[in-house]
């Protein structure tokens, strides 16, 4: 077998699955439920094969392969529609500028490419089901299996956790590498037309990664392009915006405040209620007051105004897009899925019989729900109030840090004592979000395991909302204090009882240009760390993940492994892997319309990040990660309701934010 091929002992027979098991870990009571499983799988058809991992004996592999005719008669049973059998499913395709196309979404009949992939590149409808199809019946078949005679001894889900398989994965279609001569693969083609730096600019070949990966991952990089087009007209009013601000810095006539400010000779009281503070003069908030007007000038409320039209039409326009990709690819038909998940049905109490289905379905005691909703809830709010109080430590810091500077009396940093902590303050509060960002997921999976959802539909959403709670609070709670709340608690001048509330936090009060210079900082440092510290973390960890699991696994040549064995030791896409991803975006989103009258360039910034970030996905899923178990979903789910949350809650805070920063 050459290190290419991705086949069963024959040659020819193709590899859809890989289950994982360690010699050393089976047990009597497991080996007997492998066997048992094994042998329910061949009885319904699915051709098995083991072989021993190169580097290590001890570890087996077993590829599973279903035959077309298994596929086809299992699809029938569990309701799913293959596209060889659905002529009206034949793609077509947009007309665009040849400069952003590439063989994929523009088909060309005298294309080599398009001779040896004629089937995928034109977008005909394939003789057999597709590879993707394959794999997910071929999942939906493994869930449905026996491994006992018990009635609850069945699905691949059980025998993971009982540690009789420690690891199992879709193998992909072939090696990404491009080859000059021969069939080509789908992976070799989203691999370099659409996974590679120089596919920057162009369109995204969405109905083959549909094909590919399933609905779920084509929704998400549909939803993810969408926005990034969506972001150019927004980039433009953003860099327009700026640039009038940049034009009329200098402009008396139009810029008075600063121009008032920096040649002011009017001293002041000290911002701080320290016997160390002296009075200041009025133009040592010079550079304030410049940066104040650079965001915030008369053309920041029109542009507030259309960030929020813009945020409404971004909805209603992916609303209809989806919609579109819907009918094309054949998901309107998908119902709500009301089998009971087996984690369920592991807790439940006793059984009732349903006149709906005619069968015992699992119940849980109504008061084993009401208590296990009354703990997460608890806990969520504890969680919140504690993110809470880490942001307000941050903020105290700010305080002490200003004071410090001030204490120490240094002239060549003494008056800019707030723009130093104003920064510190924001770079400590971006690795906050950051290194509390890490923890949420697992949080939020716990706290959801704890609650009985019956569907996994219904166990999907309420981890998103959590999920996406704490992460809310986690990356905005700063940015709100400072738009509202910041100065709001300050009497007067020399009020010495202010340092004890809060260890001073009343004391806290902007500059004599306003907040809007802080706020600046803030979101610019946050959004940067976001955005740049994300796409470095998404550009090493598959490499550096499958080195280190490779060293651990001691294999010495990597390159020389067969591909099943590759895959093995590259990072998982795991079953709420895109989770992490639609969070990354919807909390961009969140940053460009919240507070976009705070900072304008947050549109220009998030578009030209998310051109490149959007390729480093493309990039890590055709090249890096394991092939991901395909999923019929109809739409983002859960996440619309989120994104048309944020921006109707976009308008009202950008009306609020302007109100209280007294632009009208």
């Amino acid at each position: 077998m050459t290190k290419t091929d991705i086949h069963l002992s024959d040659g020819t027979t193709p590899a859809h699955f890989v289950l994982v098991y360690k010699k050393s870990l089976l047990t009597v009571g497991r080996q007997e439920k492998l066997e048992y499983y094994i042998w329910s799988l061949t009885k319904k058809g699915v051709i098995v094969e083991a072989d021993k991992f190169s580097a290590n004996k001890n570890v087996v592999f077993v590829k599973l392969h279903a035959p077309s005719k298994i596929v086809a008669r299992y699809a029938d049973a569990f309701d799913f529609d293959l596209v060889c059998r659905n002529a009206e499913t034949k793609r077509k395709y947009q007309d665009c500028c040849r400069i952003f196309t590439t063989p994929l979404t523009r088909p060309n009949p005298l294309d080599e490419v398009y001779r040896r992939a004629s089937v995928t590149v034109s977008g005909g409808v394939p003789e057999t089901a597709t590879r993707a199809e394959s794999i997910w019946v071929l999942v939906e078949i493994m869930n449905k299996t026996r491994f006992g005679q018990r009635p609850s001894e069945y699905g691949i889900y059980k025998l993971l956790k009982e540690k009789v398989f420690i690891d199992s994965y879709p193998l992909h279609d072939g090696p990404y590498e491009w080859t000059d001569n021969g069939h080509l693969n789908d992976r070799q083609l989203l691999a370099r037309y659409w996974g590679s730096f120089k596919c920057l600019y162009k369109i995204q070949p969405i109905h083959q990664i549909e094909r590919y990966y399933g609905p779920e991952y084509a929704f998400y990089f549909a939803c993810y392009g969408f926005y990034v087009k969506m972001l150019i007209p927004a980039a433009v009013i953003s860099v327009l915006c700026v640039t009038f601000g940049l034009v009329t810095l200098k402009m008396q006539r139009i810029n008075t405040p600063s121009e008032e400010i920096c040649y002011s000779k009017m001293i002041i009281c000290p911002t701080c209620h320290f016997h160390t503070c002296k009075f200041e003069r009025l133009s040592a908030s010079c550079f304030f007051s410049y940066l104040t007007y650079l965001f915030n000038n008369p053309a920041t409320v029109a542009m507030s105004c259309m960030i929020s039209f813009w945020s409404t039409a971004f909805m209603e326009f992916w609303q209809r897009n989806q919609a579109s990709l819907m009918l094309r690819w054949n998901l309107m038909s998908i119902e709500v899925d009301t089998t009971a998940r087996p984690q369920f049905a592991e807790k439940a109490s006793y059984n009732v019989y349903s006149e709906i289905t005619g069968k015992l379905e699992p119940m849980i005691a109504l008061n084993k729900i009401i208590y296990a909703y009354v703990l997460t809830t608890s806990t969520m709010i504890l969680l919140v109030l504690v993110m809470i109080s880490a942001f307000f430590g941050v903020m105290i810091y700010k305080v002490s840090m200003s004071y410090l500077i001030l204490e120490f009396d240094i002239p060549a940093i003494k008056d800019y004592n707030q723009m130093i902590a104003s920064f510190t303050g924001a770079m400590i509060s971006a690795c906050l979000i950051q290194a509390l960002t890490t923890g949420f997921k697992k949080l939020a999976m716990w706290l959801t395991n704890i609650e009985y959802h019956r569907t996994q539909s219904q166990f999907d959403y309420s981890f998103i909302y959590k999920n996406y709670a704490l992460s809310f609070v986690n990356n905005y709670s700063s940015v709100f204090y400072i738009a509202f709340f910041k100065g709001k608690f300050f009497t007067h001048p020399g009020d010495l009882q202010h340092r004890s509330y809060f260890g001073g936090l009343k004391s806290d009060v902007c500059s004599p240009t306003g907040c809007i210079a802080d706020l600046s900082i803030n979101l610019m440092v946050i959004l940067s760390a976001n955005i740049f510290g994300r796409m470095v973390f998404t550009a090493i960890f598959p490499y550096i993940y499958t080195r280190v699991n490779a060293m651990v696994k001691r294999v010495y040549d990597y390159d020389q492994l067969p591909p099943y064995e590759q895959q093995y030791l590259q990072p998982p896409t795991k079953e709420y892997f895109l989770v992490d991803e639609y969070m990354k975006m919807v909390i961009q989103y969140g940053f460009v319309v919240f507070f976009i009258a705070g900072f304008p360039l947050a549109p220009a910034m998030a578009l030209v990040s998310n051109i490149f970030d959007l390729r480093i996905h493309a990039y890590r899923l055709s090249r890096c990660f394991r092939r991901p178990i395909p999923k019929r979903v109809a739409g983002i789910g859960a996440w619309f309701g989120i994104l048309q949350a944020i921006t109707y809650a976009g308008v009202v805070t950008n009306v609020f934010y302007m109100m209280s920063m007294r632009l009208w």
